[in-house]
């Protein structure tokens, strides 16, 4: 509903989201069902959870949309995002903010958007467009090769949103906001802050490498590439 009041307000938006709990029942559920050797690849179990969490989106946006007398077309596009092979994640795996390690941890930074033309297009003709779920299907830059790996999505939005020259980044979270030293009894709301003051809290390690960090790294990243 908060997202068809942005678009019922004029506003374009682009909708990325999250499938780690999605593309994890997949793959298990693949495993589960396969009798040989040959397991699915992570990248297409990636694909899958794009689109049946968009599915599920377009239909609820598109439903709200109607509701509201509102006529916009939703989409979603299956999002491959360019890596680098050379990235040192793939031989430094990164624990899941005390959650523990996942079947496949190797983080690689975005470096490009291989539908991101096709994003701007179906942009400027009127679509609500979700793309980047999950922090894409990471590629190998170099022949466009599947990489066993994943994308942080934050990292992701930040680099499709400076990409597309967005107004905007917001990303969501299930906290109400940006705290320092959270989970104690001195645990402070964060306002309005620079971004100065976020690499000094970085350099605190007050934010959680598998939590928080990635999403105030994407915050610094977009805010750093479109400051005038």
């Amino acid at each position: 509903r908060r997202l068809v009041d942005l678009v019922t307000m004029g506003h374009e938006i682009i909708i990325t989201h999250g499938n780690g709990p999605q593309v994890g029942m997949i793959y298990k559920a693949m495993a589960a069902s396969n009798t040989g050797d040959n397991m699915v690849p992570f990248a297409e179990c990636g694909a899958m959870s794009q689109g049946y969490i968009g599915y599920h989106l377009q239909k609820g946006l598109r439903k709200a949309l109607l509701e509201e007398n509102f006529e916009k077309k939703v989409v979603t596009i299956v999002t491959q995002v360019l890596v680098d092979r050379g990235d040192p994640s793939f031989q430094n795996p990164i624990e899941d903010s005390g959650r523990g390690y996942r079947k496949v941890v190797a983080s690689p930074k975005p470096i490009d958007v291989v539908e991101i033309q096709t994003i701007e297009d179906l942009l400027a003709s009127g679509h609500v467009v979700i793309a980047g779920g999950g922090g894409g299907i990471p590629v190998y830059q170099d022949k466009l090769e599947s990489a066993n790996a994943v994308v942080d999505k934050d990292l992701l939005c930040s680099l499709m949103a400076t990409k597309l020259k967005a107004d905007l980044l917001i990303i969501l979270t299930n906290v109400k906001q940006v705290q320092i030293n959270y989970n104690m009894l001195e645990a402070e709301d964060l306002g309005v802050v620079t971004v100065e003051e976020m690499k000094k809290h970085i350099a605190d390690n007050q934010f959680a490498k598998g939590s928080m960090l990635p999403k105030i790294e994407a915050s610094i990243q977009f805010v750093k590439a479109t400051k005038i």
